[in-house]
């Protein structure tokens, strides 16, 4: 049984959520306001110093929004499997990390085969 287009249709019907658009939204525009708060103060600094703290400040937040927004979005998973009665099917999945990975690198071999 191939999984892809469970997948895809998942993945579809979490982007039309708006919720989702809305952190979309804040993070380009985090992005964006610190991307200009670096060229508005840091003017007299070279661009290659100028990128490096660029990256390593956007490195910084991603993580950041990573250790906080992961955990309150799968627990919305579960709580909505739970209210659905899907909670039972969400466990029976096989995404083991091993089985990720090994998909995920078929995947990588076959588009790079195409290609």
């Amino acid at each position: 049984m191939t999984s892809w287009p469970i997948i895809v249709r998942e993945l579809r019907a979490e982007s039309r959520r708006p919720s989702n658009f809305g952190l979309r939204m804040t993070g380009a525009a985090a992005a964006t306001a610190l991307l200009g708060l670096f060229f508005m103060f840091d003017q007299t600094v070279s661009t290659r110093q100028l990128g490096s703290r660029l990256f390593y400040s956007l490195n910084a937040v991603q993580f950041l929004a990573m250790a906080l927004l992961v955990p309150a979005v799968t627990s919305d998973c579960i709580s909505r499997e739970r209210r659905e009665g899907t909670l039972g099917l969400l466990f029976l999945t096989r995404a083991h990390l091993r089985f990720l990975q090994r998909q995920s690198k078929e995947r990588l071999l076959r588009r790079s085969k195409l290609g």
